[in-house]
């Protein structure tokens, strides 16, 4: 009996205590809450304006009843609070404007990089932008807007197309030259004649960048010191001289004697840069600047919107010829690309194709509208064919936009040179390497014969209509086209058609061309 009566005491003393525990937890937890009751009818509950009860979460004490300085530091903790993750994600627009200010060129290289298709689109404008943004709109001058803008859209359609020839072209071969395309279907000596019109393409655009040079610096010193020129440079044939040869001398020629690019390929992005800016100062003058267009609606009124003449055509067409002159590029940019095949690079082509004339279109039309009621400046254009030499009545903007684009020329004319000396090097040295003796000869050589070139050649125009007549039509025209038809097999009946077309038609507008041009001249 003791014995049991010891175990049900030894049971009953745990749950006496558990019981008495219990009551306390209670106890406690009623006394808790019932003080948070009364703190929150002290401290929280309030009167507002209206009479009615305002209340907050519990144990916050509301901002109308803080200090001020309370306040502040409230207000900038909740802002910092809120916009940290706003600030700091990388999908954030703020996060992304900053990472493009702090560090663009490590942006760019991000988003733009080699081999991908943002980076091979951008390449390929870049390629195409040039001397086409001063010269186009004398195509719209001459054909009217309608017409004139049809002409260039047509003018990249038929590029496109010989691009893509190319890219059949370079898939066959497993190339990435245009020589060597041109070796491999028709022999040697067609290979070394391609080899020969691509440096005459290349050492054409070097002379036009001189005659840019020594025409544009002598008009921006002009206005920069409104006509009032010493005596020794009001002879405007001795100061593009002048120009034109400490151009050559101490510029392109010690530019040119590197073999590699280094720093200088950032100049394609500055100069795709100041094309776009350019663009946008044409258009926003049209509508903005009185001086220049007092009344938009009167000269789109006045403007020539289709002039139908064979004249005309034939004038136009070494322009647009000169203006999309990429297809030595397109086998180099084909082999970079990642995960290559014929859609990737049809969408490479097409997109900077269009992105490239969307931008032409702009700066052909607008500039012509800026002076349609103005028959003196559009004589100047018609004559200079170069609507940087047009009378902007000194805008800032556009006084901005000709310095930006004079040091980009100065700073492409280098980067035309290399690819120049390169083919030399295959045709005279063969499998050599030029030693620096030589590349120093053969880089005054090319740089003397460029110089003369723009020292005789009065305009631009007159290059690119030399260009545009005789080897820009073979390099981006007449070979893509020959090649495919005799490297590809299995031919499309349609593409047959096309490439045949567009051979009938470049070839006969290079030969109306040339007669047009010549007989002009004499005229």
């Amino acid at each position: 009996m003791d014995k049991e009566f010891h175990l049900v005491e030894d049971l009953e003393e745990p749950l006496l205590d558990k019981e008495e525990n219990k009551d306390e937890d209670f106890e406690s937890k009623r006394i808790l809450i019932m003080s948070k009751r009364e703190q929150k009818k002290r401290d929280i509950n309030k009167i507002d304006e209206n009479g009615h009860i305002k209340e907050t979460d519990t144990g916050a004490t509301p901002l109308r009843y803080m200090e001020m300085d309370d306040r502040k530091a409230l207000a900038q903790y909740n802002m910092k609070s809120s916009l940290l993750p706003y600030l700091t994600s990388p999908h954030s627009p703020v996060y992304k404007f900053a990472k493009v200010v702090t560090s663009p060129a490590i942006y760019i290289q991000k988003k733009i990089r080699p081999g991908g298709i943002k980076g091979s689109i951008f390449n390929l404008i870049c390629g195409v932008l040039g001397t086409g943004m001063l010269t186009l709109p004398v195509v719209c001058l001459q054909n009217g807007i309608l017409l004139g803008s049809a002409l260039i859209v047509a003018g990249v359609l038929l590029t496109a197309f010989c691009g893509m020839c190319i890219v059949v072209c370079s898939e066959k071969t497993q190339t990435d030259s245009l020589e060597f395309i041109a070796h491999i279907a028709f022999g040697h000596t067609i290979g070394r004649i391609t080899s020969y019109s691509m440096i005459m393409c290349q050492l054409g655009f070097v002379t036009s960048y001189i005659i840019v040079v020594k025409t544009l610096i002598p008009s921006i010193i002009k206005r920069l010191m409104d006509g009032a020129l010493p005596s020794v440079l009001s002879n405007d044939k001795f100061v593009q001289i002048s120009i034109a040869t400490i151009y050559s001398l101490l510029f392109l020629l010690p530019l040119s004697l590197p073999r590699k690019m280094g720093a200088l390929r950032f100049t394609s992005l500055f100069g795709f840069a100041c094309c776009i800016f350019l663009v946008i100062v044409i258009c926003c003058i049209f509508f903005f600047d009185k001086a220049v267009v007092p009344d938009p609606l009167d000269n789109i009124t006045e403007a020539n919107y289709l002039d139908f003449s064979f004249a005309s055509l034939f004038t136009s067409f070494p322009f647009i010829i000169s203006s999309y002159m990429y297809q030595p590029m397109i086998p180099a940019i084909y082999k970079n690309l990642e995960n290559r095949n014929m859609q990737r690079m049809e969408k490479v082509v097409y997109i900077g194709s269009f992105g490239a004339v969307f931008l032409y279109i702009l700066i052909s039309v607008f500039g012509y509208l800026s002076f349609s009621t103005n028959p003196e400046q559009l004589e100047i254009l018609r004559v200079k064919q170069n609507i940087l030499e047009l009378d902007f009545k000194h805008n800032v903007y556009f006084e901005a936009s000709i310095i930006c684009l004079v040091v980009t020329i100065m700073s492409a004319g280098p980067l035309c040179m290399l690819p120049v000396k390169d083919c030399v090097e295959d045709l005279i040295y063969k499998n050599e390497i030029m030693t620096d003796s030589q590349n120093v000869m053969v880089t005054l050589l090319l740089t003397g014969i460029c110089y003369a070139a723009a020292i005789v050649i009065p305009s631009i125009g007159d290059v690119l209509s030399i260009l545009g007549l005789s080897c820009n039509p073979y390099v981006g025209f007449f070979l893509p086209i020959l090649c495919y038809l005799k490297l590809e097999d299995n031919k499309p009946i349609y593409m047959m058609l096309a490439a045949i077309l567009i051979l009938f038609i470049t070839g006969s507008f290079s030969i109306l061309g040339i007669y047009g041009y010549v007989t002009t001249k004499i005229m």
